[in-house]
C-alpha cells in the first residue's frame, strides 16, 4: 500500500517536472531578453558585436502585452532575434527615474517602441506599434539594411534632402516635433500632398499649424481629398483637430475667434462641434442637469448624421469622475436610451454592441453584457474595418468577458 502511494506521488512529481520543462522549452524558443542594467547592455553589445533590440513597453499597454505574449516568444522571433541582436526591454512607467529618462532620451512618444541601436545607444532603426511576427523580423533585417534603416533616412533629412518618400519616413518618425512640416508639405505638388499613405501619418496625434500650411490647404481642398481618401476619415481628422482647439479655448475670448476662423471653409460640422464642446463643458463642471438638457438639444439636431455623439455622451456617464453622482437610476435610464438610439444608427455593429456591453456593466445587468460583449466579438470577426487590431481587441473583450464570470461565480 504504501509502496503504490509513494508511485503516485512520484508520478506526480514527474508530470510536474515534465510541465516545467515545457514551459522552460517553450519560453527558450521566444526572445532571451538580457538581465542586466543599461550600461551592462550596452557593453554586451559592443562585446559581441551585436546591436541592441530595445523593446520599450508601459503596465497599461495593451498592444505591448500581446507583442510579449504572442510574439516575442515565438520559435521564428526568438531565432532571428537572439542570434542577431542583444534584446533589452525597458519599462517606461517604471517607478524609477532612470527608466523615465531613458525612454525621454531616446525619444520614445509612442508605445510600444521598438528600437535598434549600435552599442554606442546611436539610433539604427526604429518602428513603433504591434507587429506580427513576421513583420517583426522583416524590421529586423531592415535594421543592417544601411540605405533603408532609419537612421540613414534621418542623417540625409539633417543632410537636406527633402525628396518625397524621405520625407514620409522621416514624418513617420518625428511626429513634426522639429516643426518642419509644413514647408515639406507646402514645397510638395497636389498629387503627393493627397497621397494616402502620406495622410496615415498625420491622421492621428501628429500637431498642426491649424492656421496655415498643410491644414489651410486641406481645408481649401475638402472636396478633393473626401474625393481621393476616404471622406468618414478625412471628416474625423478635421473634425478632431478643430474640436481640440476648441477645447483648448473654450471660456475664452480665442473661442469664437477659432469658429469666425473656420466658417469661411464651409465646413457642415462646424456648428455640431461647438454645441459638443459646449455641452462637455457643463460635465466637466459637474452640472449634470444642464448637460443632460443640453445633450439631448444636441443629439436631436445631429445625432442622425454624427452618431457617434450618442457614444461620447454615453461614456461620458459611464467613467465620469464622480462616479457617485452619475450612478443614478435617471442615468442608468437615460444610457440605455441612448444606447438604443446609437444602434439604430450606427453603421459599425462593433460599436454599438460595444456600447451595449458598457452600458450593461453600468446599469448591473451582467447577462445582458455578456451578451452584447459576445455580440461585439462576432461583428469584428465580420468586418474587415477593424482588421489591424482585429486579435488584440477580441482577446481583450474576451479577458473581460472571463473576468465578469469569475466576479459573478466568486460571490
Amino acid at each position: 500500500m504504501l509502496k503504490m502511494k509513494v508511485g503516485k506521488i512520484g508520478k506526480r512529481l514527474i508530470n510536474i517536472c515534465l510541465l516545467i520543462f515545457i514551459s522552460a522549452s517553450v519560453n527558450a524558443q521566444g526572445i532571451n531578453f538580457f538581465h542586466g542594467t543599461w550600461e551592462q547592455a550596452l557593453e554586451e553589445s559592443r562585446v559581441t558585436n551585436k546591436p541592441l533590440f530595445v523593446d520599450v513597453f508601459t503596465s497599461w499597454c495593451g498592444p505591448c502585452k500581446r507583442l510579449s505574449k504572442k510574439v516575442f516568444v515565438q520559435k521564428s522571433v526568438g531565432d532571428y532575434f537572439n542570434e542577431n541582436f542583444i534584446c533589452f526591454k525597458l519599462q517606461a512607467d517604471a517607478k524609477n527615474d532612470q527608466n523615465k529618462e531613458l525612454a525621454k532620451k531616446l525619444n520614445v512618444s509612442a508605445y510600444p517602441t521598438l528600437l535598434w541601436l549600435n552599442h554606442k545607444g546611436e539610433m539604427l532603426h526604429t518602428a513603433t506599434g504591434y507587429k506580427e511576427a513576421e513583420e517583426l523580423i522583416r524590421e529586423g533585417k531592415t535594421s543592417f539594411d544601411i540605405e533603408n534603416r532609419l537612421g540613414t533616412i534621418l542623417t540625409k533629412w539633417k543632410n537636406g534632402d527633402r525628396s518625397f518618400e524621405l520625407g514620409r519616413k522621416y514624418f513617420d518618425y518625428d511626429r513634426n516635433k522639429s516643426g518642419e512640416f509644413d514647408s515639406f508639405f507646402m514645397s510638395l505638388n497636389d498629387s503627393q500632398k493627397m497621397d494616402s499613405a502620406l495622410f496615415d501619418i498625420i491622421f492621428y496625434h501628429f500637431p498642426l499649424n491649424l492656421e496655415e500650411g498643410a491644414f489651410k490647404y486641406m481645408l481649401q481642398h475638402r472636396k478633393d481629398y473626401c474625393k481621393n481618401l476616404d471622406k468618414e476619415s478625412f471628416d474625423w481628422f478635421v473634425q478632431s483637430k478643430i474640436e481640440g482647439e476648441l477645447e483648448r479655448t473654450k471660456g475664452t475670448e480665442k473661442f469664437n475667434k477659432v469658429l469666425e476662423r473656420f466658417k469661411p471653409y464651409d465646413l457642415p460640422f462646424l456648428d455640431m462641434i461647438k454645441a459638443k464642446v459646449l455641452c462637455l463643458d457643463f460635465f466637466e463642471k459637474e452640472e449634470y442637469e444642464t448637460f443632460v438638457v443640453e445633450a439631448e438639444k444636441v443629439l436631436e439636431n445631429d445625432g442622425k448624421n454624427y452618431p457617434n455623439l450618442y457614444a461620447t455622451f454615453v461614456y461620458q456617464i459611464i467613467f465620469g469622475k464622480n462616479k457617485e453622482a452619475l450612478t443614478t437610476t435617471n442615468n442608468k435610464a437615460l444610457v440605455l436610451k441612448w444606447a438604443k438610439a446609437y444602434e439604430h444608427v450606427a453603421v459599425d455593429k462593433y460599436e454599438s454592441n460595444n456600447l451595449y456591453f458598457r452600458v450593461y456593466q453600468f446599469v448591473g445587468n451582467k447577462e445582458k453584457a455578456l451578451e452584447a460583449a459576445q455580440n461585439a466579438i462576432d461583428a469584428l470577426k465580420s468586418n474587415p474595418k477593424h482588421k489591424a487590431y482585429r486579435d488584440m481587441m477580441i482577446e481583450g473583450l474576451q479577458d473581460e468577458i472571463e473576468r465578469i464570470k469569475n466576479t459573478s461565480s466568486n460571490q
